[in-house]
């Protein structure tokens, strides 16, 4: 998945503001939510849509 950091922050993850990074499913990353530090951005870029049915 994509995430964007809203902060800087570092730990086992080290991320700086509006640093976009792609991630495995880690539960880092719940915790990171959780706290408002980062967000999942859509991957609509190149993907495909049901909606096109």
């Amino acid at each position: 998945m994509k995430i964007r950091a809203k902060a800087d922050f570092y730990g086992s993850i080290k991320m700086d503001k509006d640093e976009t990074r792609e991630i495995e499913n880690d539960p880092v990353i719940s915790d990171l939510l959780k706290m408002g530090l980062i967000e999942i951005l859509d991957e609509q870029e190149g993907g495909e849509s049901d909606e096109s049915e």
